[in-house]
């Protein structure tokens, strides 16, 4: 959990409400750890991994339509579906 909490730069008081939500809508799973009994590991389930496949699949598209609105040039796009690429990149590793 401080490793989720880190990366979304908020307190673990902060997501544990949210954790307990996504668990009771089985989207997650929160299990003890094995050495450390306070240590709380969580996994997405089988519905969790289909969310974030749907995800993957359809919030780039869809920040890639809304830009279209944007008063930008050609050469504006190019450059940030690098950069929007790079982050996506990023954040599949960690």
């Amino acid at each position: 959990m401080n490793d989720i909490a880190h990366r979304l730069l908020l307190e673990t008081n902060t997501i544990t409400p949210l954790l307990q939500r996504m668990e009771k809508q089985g989207i997650v799973v929160r299990q003890r750890g094995n050495k450390d009994k306070r240590q709380q590991i969580v996994s997405l389930t089988e519905k969790g991994r289909a969310m974030e496949e749907q995800a993957f699949n359809t919030i780039p598209a869809g920040m890639s339509e809304e830009l279209k609105a944007c008063p930008l040039q050609y050469e504006d796009y190019e450059r940030l579906a690098k950069v929007l690429d790079s982050i996506i990149e990023t954040l599949k590793k960690k």
